[in-house]
C-alpha cells in the first residue's frame, strides 16, 4: 500500500445538495440536537448504531511528547448523553471532484494541474496499516469562499483492478462554503473518486464511511488557536502563506512523519517516491526525512499562491 504525505492548494467546482447527513438521510434515531455558538447543527447518537465499531489503536509509539489538544467544542448544555457520539449537519456543498493525489513523480507534470489543483508533496510506497504526523495550523488565505486550501496526510492504495485508486485522508482545511472556519477534515474513496455515496466516497459524515468513535473530536470540527507567522506554534496547522524556504515561524509545517508498518511497528517516513511540486511560483516544499532530531521526519511546505502576495 503507497503512503503519502500532501498539501494541496486549489478549486474553484463545488455542488451543493440538500442531504444533512447519513443520520438524517437513514432516518436513525437522534438523542439530543443542540447548535453551537458558530452556528454548527450537532445530532448526538449512540455510537453503536453506527454498526460494527472496531477496537481503537494503542497510543503509537511517536518517540515524541505530544500535548493533548487543548480544544472542547461543548459545554454541559451542548454536550450529548452518555455513550453518545457527535455527527454535524451540513448544507452539503462540497467540492465537486477531489483530485487524486500526486503518486508517481515520473508521470507528474505540472501542466496537468493548470486552473485545477496545486500541490507540493511527497510520498513513498510502503506495506502499512496508516500514518501519523503532527500538522501546524494556520488560516491559510482563500480569494474566494469556493476555494480551499488544505494541509493533509493519505493512504492510498493504487492500481487496484477495476478501480484504479482508493484512499483514507485527513487534515486540515480551510473551506468557506463547506464549513465557516478551518476545521478537522476526513475523506475516504473506494471508486477513484468518480462519486459521492455511503460506503463508496465522501467526506467528513456527510455519507457512511466514517464511524465517530471520540464524544469530543470529530470531522467537521473548528480547529482553534491557530499559529501566527513569527507567533507560537500549534500542533495541528496548514499553510501560513510564506514559502517553504522561510522555515520554523512563517512556513508551515509536517512533522514527526511515521509509517505504521503491517506489523504493527512505527518506523520514519523517507519520502523515497520523490517530491511533487506543481508550480513553484505558487508553493514550494523543503524536506527533512530522518533528520535525527525530535521531529523525526519532516518537511516545511507552502507559498502565497498565483499572486504571490500573503493573504491576498
Amino acid at each position: 500500500m503507497r503512503w503519502q504525505v500532501l498539501n494541496a492548494v486549489a478549486a474553484t467546482l463545488l455542488t451543493s445538495t440538500t442531504t444533512a447527513s447519513y443520520v438524517h438521510d437513514q432516518g436513525l434515531p437522534v438523542e439530543k440536537t443542540v447548535t453551537l455558538a458558530d452556528g454548527q447543527v450537532i445530532d448526538w447518537i449512540k455510537r453503536e448504531i453506527q454498526g460494527e465499531i472496531a477496537k481503537p489503536p494503542a497510543s503509537l509509539n511517536h518517540g515524541t511528547a505530544f500535548k493533548k489538544l487543548d480544544i472542547d467544542p461543548f459545554n454541559s448544555t451542548t454536550r450529548g448523553p452518555a455513550g453518545t457520539v457527535p455527527i454535524p449537519r451540513s448544507d452539503g456543498r462540497l467540492p465537486k471532484t477531489k483530485v487524486p493525489p500526486p503518486h508517481n513523480v515520473n508521470r507528474l507534470a505540472a501542466r496537468q494541474y493548470a486552473n485545477q489543483h496545486w500541490y507540493s508533496s511527497s510520498s513513498q510506497s510502503a506495506n502499512s496499516h496508516g500514518s501519523s504526523a503532527a500538522l501546524s495550523m494556520f488560516k491559510a488565505y482563500v480569494a474566494n469562499s469556493n476555494d480551499f486550501s488544505l494541509l493533509q496526510t493519505a493512504v492510498a492504495h493504487l492500481d487496484v483492478p477495476n478501480v484504479g485508486i482508493q484512499t483514507v485522508e485527513a487534515g486540515w482545511i480551510n473551506y468557506p462554503a463547506q464549513v465557516a472556519s478551518p476545521h478537522l477534515f476526513t475523506f475516504y474513496t473506494t471508486n477513484a473518486y468518480q462519486s459521492y455515496g455511503d460506503g463508496v466516497s465522501g467526506w467528513n459524515t456527510e455519507y457512511r464511511g466514517w464511524v465517530q468513535y471520540d464524544g469530543a473530536y470529530y470531522p467537521g470540527m473548528e480547529l482553534a488557536p491557530l499559529s501566527a507567522s513569527e507567533g507560537p506554534m500549534t500542533t495541528t496547522d496548514m499553510g501560513s502563506g510564506h514559502f517553504a524556504s522561510e522555515g520554523y515561524g512563517k512556513a508551515a509545517y509536517i512533522r514527526n512523519i511515521l509509517i505504521t508498518g503491517t506489523d504493527d511497528n512505527d518506523s520514519d517516513y523517507d519520502g523515497s517516491q520523490g517530491v511533487v511540486v506543481s508550480d513553484a511560483n505558487r508553493y514550494t516544499i523543503d524536506t527533512h526525512f530522518k533528520s535525527g532530531s525530535t521531529w523525526g521526519s519532516y518537511f516545511f511546505l507552502g507559498g502565497p499562491g498565483a499572486g504571490g502576495v500573503i493573504g491576498g
